[in-house]
């Protein structure tokens, strides 16, 4: 693809974050990353994740898991916003702006 041409090493940070994910769900392939470049250079990569989890404890539980690996596969230059959603709506929000030793996290309610 044109994406894996012109920006293999951020395609590659993506893969290795999808297929975590994909191994925590073991049927599941509904993961999407849209990045965003501007005069060729990286801005924002957007993730959003669609789970299928029972009760607010399994989405805290997947939420922080989740969180552990945007902070371990993507470099400190990287703004990264995953949406965590289900067929209830919007459930989790990580955003981790360039430079943040912490990301954002919020649970919707």
């Amino acid at each position: 693809s044109e994406a894996e041409e012109d920006h293999r090493e951020d395609v590659a940070y993506f893969m290795r974050f999808k297929d975590d994910v994909e191994e925590y769900f073991p049927n599941y392939n509904g993961l999407i990353g849209r990045a965003f470049y501007k005069n060729d250079q990286f801005v924002n990569l957007e993730i959003d994740i669609p789970i299928q989890l029972y009760g607010e404890a399994e989405v805290i539980g997947f939420t922080q898991w989740a969180t552990s690996l945007v902070m371990d596969h993507f470099p400190d230059y990287f703004n990264v916003n995953v949406n965590i959603s289900s067929v209830n709506g919007a459930e989790a929000l990580i955003s981790k702006k360039s430079g943040d030793k912490e990301p954002f996290v919020h649970i919707y309610k």
